[in-house]
């Protein structure tokens, strides 16, 4: 099935012999940053640059994974908000990021179905049945005017041990190469004209992945879960990682020949998402909705800090931990990695 989403700068069908320009909009690791986060943009900021981009012809919104895991204005509400906010944005599909494991499958597999987009994942097996499970897909085949875009994920192999082991004991993580040499030839076969690979996969791994994408005639790959900011472009191919919390975004633009059949790289580039005034309407108003809520739900004080406490700080991690043995006393040593400590704590009251 071809599915038609939101397109930036919609255009009428005629003269579909024309070459199609294609904008690819990519974020990941959002993690539920759709406030802004260290005095950058959030979604509202994002979608409305991304609007006011006279250029655009026809857009393409999708995520590297590692979506709603993050501060209390998504997390709070299991993801809940993230969801609304990205089904607004226009997304047309998300990698599966280990993080979307956070509170068990069940929420996983809710969150998924009030999604209007795809989470997707070529290498995750169901071990009971041997098939991929029913929250996820391994593609999708979204059209752009007359042009068949067919968008591959793979979740991370690092999975079983970068959330809950028990979240995921029920499933096998298989290898990158395989899945693609599975599903990229059925992709073609089903229409397929534009290919492009959205995995929550590192910088290593999509450099390792660049040779067998290139041969597969893959023309994108977004990656994830490192956070970093990454470009690689070619003239056959784009790899990108755009930071992280909706900090910045890529944005690539690939021209289709219908006549040739060929695809042409246009530009890529990774962008800021500055905080501004400027912000789509509908988007800030949803976010304004959910902060009121939020707000209500976490308003009890709880303590006071006389000086910030950062996250990276031995402060933060002796509190962290101390407050573990508080609440099991019967251990003997907590113990965390920095990785998990994700934000600082301001000067002043300290509320739920």
């Amino acid at each position: 099935m071809i599915v038609v989403f939101w397109s930036c700068k919609p255009e009428s069908n005629e003269n579909l012999k024309n070459n199609v320009k294609l904008v690819i909009y990519y974020t990941n690791d959002e993690h539920g940053w759709i406030e802004g986060k260290d005095g950058k943009g959030g979604a509202a900021e994002m979608l409305n640059t991304w609007k006011d981009s006279g250029a655009d012809t026809e857009c393409l919104l999708l995520s590297g994974g590692d979506v709603w895991s993050g501060p209390a204005i998504s997390t709070w509400f299991q993801g809940k908000p993230m969801i609304e906010v990205m089904n607004a944005m226009g997304y047309a599909a998300a990698a599966l990021g280990n993080h979307e494991f956070d509170a068990k499958v069940d929420n996983l597999q809710e969150l998924v179905n009030e999604a209007s987009f795809p989470f997707l994942a070529a290498n995750i097996i169901d071990k009971q049945t041997g098939e991929i499970p029913d929250f996820v897909k391994p593609y999708t085949i979204v059209q752009r005017k007359a042009v068949n875009v067919g968008i591959i994920g793979l979740a991370s192999l690092t999975t079983p041990y970068t959330t809950f082991p028990d979240y995921v004991e029920n499933f096998e993580f298989t290898d990158y190469e395989a899945a693609l040499n599975k599903y990229v030839p059925e992709m073609k076969a089903k229409g397929a004209q534009i290919l492009i690979l959205i995995g929550h996969i590192c910088k290593d791994e999509m450099l390792a992945l660049k040779p067998v994408a290139q041969e597969l005639g893959i023309s994108f790959i977004g990656g994830a879960h490192c956070h970093q900011t990454f470009l690689d472009k070619n003239d056959d191919i784009v790899l990108l990682q755009a930071a992280s919390y909706m900090k910045k975004y890529g944005r690539t633009e690939l021209e289709y020949d219908f006549s040739s059949e060929k695809i042409k790289i246009l530009n890529a580039e990774i962008l800021d998402n500055p905080k501004s005034e400027s912000k789509d309407a509908e988007i800030a108003q949803i976010i304004t909705e959910w902060s009121a809520r939020i707000d209500s739900a976490l308003a009890d004080t709880v303590g006071y800090a006389s000086a910030e406490i950062k996250a990276s700080s031995n402060e933060m991690a002796n509190m962290i931990t101390d407050s573990w043995l508080w609440r099991f006393p019967e251990n003997n040593v907590s113990v965390t990695n920095s990785g998990g400590i994700r934000q600082d704590i301001e000067e002043g009251y300290i509320t739920l």
